[in-house]
């Protein structure tokens, strides 16, 4: 299925490269040569797989326990506008260069992305559940197991009103995979909405670029979303966690940085490398100085979420007095490359391994998140990019469908059998 949509003006030359889509390349990310011819066709942005790594090894450290990252949880927030802005640059990049939204490939290529390797590890995390969990907790984990498959776990969640921060009950060996429904209910969500403000930009005869329209579209969901957080949060802290509704406006910040890329690219050198320092550093103060206290997502997820925003709208600055320079390391990269399937394994091997020893200290946590690497590495070097890269299912999104409703059934059974 493609739609056409009005192509907006291609970017012009700047001074600074324009901030574009990152992590895109069509060949194997794992390759030395091809994968840099890839990144310099499709617009790599290191820097963001940069900030990737920052995110996820956040999360990692607060999971793990780390005592001074007692606000990790706010890498979450990163990934938020980290995929708000890359999938809207995806859509923007394929409407300017075809005139056109092909709907079936872009959720086609979400699903080889994204679905091979939830499969793996929701029937790896059934598997731990029988074989470390108390029977007691089947019934439930199975049936979180199943709600991320579908992902909408973040909703069985929110429903049952956990408070992600509290540790009075054990969490769900899944509780992890409800940031990823958040993200997948966006990317359906999202390029639908684009069809249908860029129709109505048409259909009322305006003249102005449609980019414009989208981000009238983007503010009408983002300042309710926001005001909705705020309330929620200080009604009801454990479903404003959840719920996409709290969370639709971080995304959407990403998604107007997209929008407004040829403006941002036109900031000075200076400029833009003090806005990506102000927006690490904002990122690290929300780390080092939220805790388990703090009323959370509500107001206070400005400060992570704009941090993140700053960094992206930096752009590639690469001088060796901007955050890009580090970000762009290859140790860095290495990890970015890995965020996804690292941030699905490190979370049910934590469970796995309380449940088993009785508990966990902080050393142990940061053991067991650091020998997830392993797993995750695997994952991504068998499963996510093979697939993901595969031109028997990029050039047929048919097959890639098939392949994602295999994935779900594979999840789905596991859930079943637990």
């Amino acid at each position: 299925m493609s739609t056409a949509v009005e192509p907006t003006a291609p970017s012009s030359s700047t001074t600074r490269a324009t901030p574009t889509v990152t992590g895109t390349s069509t060949g194997p990310r794992s390759t030395g040569r091809t994968r840099r011819r890839a990144e310099r066709r499709e617009g790599f942005r290191a820097d963001i797989e940069g900030l990737r790594a920052v995110a996820v090894g956040l999360v990692l450290a607060y999971h793990a326990g780390l005592p001074w990252v007692p606000g990790g949880f706010v890498g979450v927030d990163v990934f938020f506008v980290i995929s708000g802005f890359l999938i809207t640059g995806l859509i923007v990049r394929e409407v300017e260069t075809t005139g056109r939204l092909r709907l079936a490939r872009f959720y086609a290529r979400r699903i080889r992305r994204l679905l091979p390797a939830t499969a793996v590890v929701l029937a790896a995390t059934a598997a731990l559940t029988v074989a470390v969990l108390p029977p007691v907790r089947w019934a439930q984990t199975a049936g979180d197991i199943a709600a991320a498959a579908g992902y909408v776990v973040n909703w069985r969640l929110a429903g049952d009103a956990v408070d992600y921060l509290s540790a009075d009950a054990p969490p769900s060996p899944v509780q992890h995979f409800w940031s990823l429904a958040v993200e997948e209910q966006f990317y359906l969500a999202w390029p639908l909405l684009i069809i249908a403000v860029v129709w109505a930009h048409r259909r009322f005869g305006r003249r102005s670029s449609p980019r414009r329209a989208l981000v009238a579209g983007l503010a009408v969901i983002a300042v309710p979303s926001l005001a909705w957080s705020v309330h929620l949060t200080a009604t009801s802290p454990g479903q404003a966690y959840f719920v996409s509704t709290t969370r639709a406006w971080e995304l959407a910040i990403g998604a107007a940085l997209a929008l407004a890329a040829t403006r941002l690219a036109r900031l000075p050198h200076r400029s833009a490398t003090v806005a990506a320092w102000a927006g690490l550093g904002a990122i690290a103060v929300a780390a080092l100085t939220y805790d388990a206290t703090t009323a959370f997502p509500g107001h206070t997820a400005l400060l992570p979420t704009l941090g993140a925003a700053a960094v992206i709208a930096a752009g590639t600055t690469t001088h060796r007095t901007s955050p890009g320079a580090l970000l762009g390391t290859a140790p860095m990269r290495f990890i970015g490359g890995l965020s996804y399937s690292l941030y699905l394994w490190h979370w049910p091997l934590l469970m796995a391994a309380t449940a088993g020893w009785g508990g966990l200290s902080t050393a142990q946590g940061l053991l067991v998140v650091t020998a997830s690497i392993v797993p995750a590495w695997l994952t991504h070097r068998l499963v996510e990019a093979p697939i993901h890269h595969a031109r028997a299912l990029a050039t047929h999104p048919a097959r890639a469908f098939a392949v994602g409703a295999l994935a779900t059934a594979v999840a789905l059974t596991a859930a079943a059998i637990t």
